[in-house]
């Protein structure tokens, strides 16, 4: 087998409050990875399956496969508050390994005119 690897391997992402954000990682290894996302070493989803299914509304992830030995996995955060500051990975994980992407986001308050 061969082990994970997980791209970008490290982002920054600022938003305003109240964003719809999302940010994707690409993990690919054989066996397949199987991925998860988390935030401050919270998990948020197995798979596409959220942990805590009333985090709907806050969460949603998607996954695409890009060829035989890739997915592409999406994490989306709706209406982003500045709690949700922090740092948020994907984990992709199989029988040989696993590898992470870390994600810092800094929420700031939306510029009122």
């Amino acid at each position: 087998g061969c082990p994970p690897s997980v791209h970008p391997v490290v982002m920054q992402l600022h938003s305003e409050q109240g964003r719809n954000i999302s940010f994707r990682c690409r993990v690919s290894g054989v066996p397949e990875a199987y991925v998860t996302w988390w935030q401050n070493n919270r998990i948020i989803s197995n798979g596409t399956e959220l942990v805590h299914p009333w985090e709907s509304q806050l969460y949603k992830v998607s996954e695409s496969i890009t060829d035989e030995a890739s997915k592409i996995s999406e994490l989306f955060i709706f209406d982003i508050r500045s709690e949700d500051a922090g740092v948020y990975y994907c984990r992709g994980n199989n029988a040989a390994g696993w590898a992470r992407a870390n994600f810092t986001i800094t929420v700031v308050k939306r510029y009122e005119k």
